[in-house]
Parts: structure tokens; C-alpha cells; sequence
């Protein structure tokens, strides 16, 4: 038995065994059964002994056999549901988080408003796929950030998360122009994207990191924004924020949890941005 996948199908075939009447005498599936005989991986020591003593093997044969075999790495087939989202986000890897809200935000649960707003977003009625793209839009998100996002997912006129196109000043890392998962909200006809954990490749060769980035358009102008959230923890570099909006090309926003915490945040973030924009 010069490996055990092959092996294993050999000696099943020469018996005549079905694969589903040897993994019923096997406890195991069927799947894993064909998974074994393509060595995508490879049996436990227990279930190899099984085996040799269905088929009236040495144990010591086989488990050397298993141990000469290499493992393969192949591309498991997408489910039904991992095909949807690959294909509605052909960015996104098909595996999507699984993880409760109140898990996958454990660090948003540190600050009150993060509380809050966990509560009031776990509460709205939405499809399996709307929870989905909010797992993926939280990747990699710190405590702040996921307090902001909460947010923007409790205000405006919210019907989904949106795959949108990232039309940028710069290259963003490491694939220009390609969609990205985004908050999109609309406030008296100005369409507001956010854009989560963007890359930046600037002209000078530095990769800037984005907590957000905010494309804003207004009767066919689009304004940029850097938006960087500021928790309890975090310090105020103005030189750095300085910096960054010279390599970027446009203004940075700090945001404090307080100042998220406003009536309509939409409108104070717009007026900051027309501030901002007036100075350059």
C-alpha cells in the first residue's frame, strides 16, 4: 500500500464495498470517506486501526502507510451559501466569519455607547445576508471602530450593505479600483459611503491604513475624507493627522465616541467635512 488514500480505494473496490456501505461499518460519512481516498486528509490513528481490521490488516501496515502519505490541500467545494457570497463579493474570502454580533463586537462592548448600540442593531429585522455582510464589514475592526459602525448601521434610511466601488485619488492596496463592502447612507441627496480598514498606497510609497474611508457625493462631486476614531484610550497627533492629509491630498477627521453620540451624526459629519474643505 504505497499510500493510504489509493490503497484504501484499491482494497475496497478489489472487496466490493460501496463507499456508503464502508463508511456505515466505518461510523463515519460518506464525505469523509471520499476525502480520505483523495488523501484531502488523513485518518486518525483509531480509525486506521478500524480499517485494518475491516479488511484483515496489519494495524502497524496501515498506520505506516497513513504516515507516508502526503497531505493535500485542495479547494473544498463552496456551499450554496459561501457561493452567493462569493459571488455578490468576489473580493471577500467565500468563508464568511460565523460569529453572534455581541461575540464578533466584544471589544465595542467595553465602551456604553458600543452597549447600546449593540442592542439596538442586534434588534432590527434582517435578512441572513444582511448579518452576514455586517460580519465582514467588522473584520478587523478595534473597539472604536466597531462602536462607529454600529452606528451607521442605526441611522438614516439604511436598507442594506452595499458592494461600492472605490473611485480614489490613489491606488488602494493592493487592488485598485475594486469593490469594497460599505455603509451607504443618503441624507436630502447626498449619497455618504463608508469604507472600512481601507489600505492606501500614496505617491510617496507609504501604505496608509484608513479606519475609514468616507467618499461623499453631492450632485456628481466627490469629497474624501480620512476618518480616524478616537476611543477613551487613544491620543490626538495633530502633526501625524497633518502628515497624513499631505500624503492623502485630502482633510482628516478625528472623531471622539462622544462626538458620535450626536443627534443626527450624519449632519454634524457633513458640516465638519464642508469645514474642513473651506480651509484647504
Amino acid at each position: 500500500m504505497p499510500t493510504f488514500g489509493a490503497g484504501l480505494k484499491k482494497i475496497r473496490s478489489e472487496r466490493q464495498w460501496s463507499q456508503a456501505s464502508l463508511a456505515t461499518h466505518l461510523g463515519i460519512s460518506r464525505s469523509h470517506l471520499c476525502n480520505l481516498e483523495h488523501e484531502r486528509f488523513l485518518p486518525s490513528t483509531a480509525l486506521a486501526k478500524r480499517v485494518a481490521d475491516t479488511f484483515g490488516m496489519e494495524s502497524e501496515e496501515l498506520i505506516a502507510a497513513v504516515r507516508s502519505t502526503r497531505y493535500r490541500t485542495v479547494r473544498k467545494p463552496l456551499t450554496a451559501h459561501r457561493r452567493a457570497i462569493h459571488r455578490g463579493y468576489p473580493y471577500v474570502h467565500p468563508v464568511a466569519p460565523q460569529a453572534r454580533l455581541d461575540v464578533l463586537c466584544r471589544e465595542a462592548t467595553f465602551y456604553r455607547l458600543g452597549r447600546e448600540l449593540l442592542a439596538r442593531v442586534s434588534a432590527q429585522e434582517r435578512s441572513p445576508a444582511f448579518w452576514n455582510a455586517v460580519r465582514l464589514f467588522l473584520g478587523g475592526q478595534n473597539g472604536a471602530e466597531q462602536v462607529t459602525s454600529l452606528h451607521l448601521l442605526t441611522i438614516g434610511d439604511l436598507e442594506d450593505l452595499h458592494p461600492h466601488r472605490v473611485c480614489y485619488l490613489r491606488p488602494v492596496v493592493d487592488e485598485p479600483g475594486r469593490d469594497f463592502l460599505a455603509i451607504v447612507l443618503e441624507d436630502r441627496g447626498t449619497l455618504v459611503t463608508f469604507h472600512s480598514q481601507v489600505g492606501v498606497l500614496t505617491e510617496s510609497g507609504k501604505i496608509l491604513r484608513l479606519d475609514f474611508l468616507v467618499s461623499i457625493s453631492n450632485a456628481g462631486r466627490p469629497w474624501f475624507v480620512d476618518l480616524e476614531i478616537d476611543g477613551p484610550s487613544h491620543e490626538r497627533h495633530q502633526v501625524r493627522d497633518a502628515e497624513r492629509g499631505a500624503l492623502l491630498g485630502h482633510p482628516v477627521l478625528r472623531v471622539s465616541l462622544r462626538e458620535l453620540d450626536q443627534t443626527n451624526f450624519l449632519e454634524w459629519l457633513l458640516r465638519r467635512v464642508h469645514e474642513q474643505y473651506r480651509n484647504l
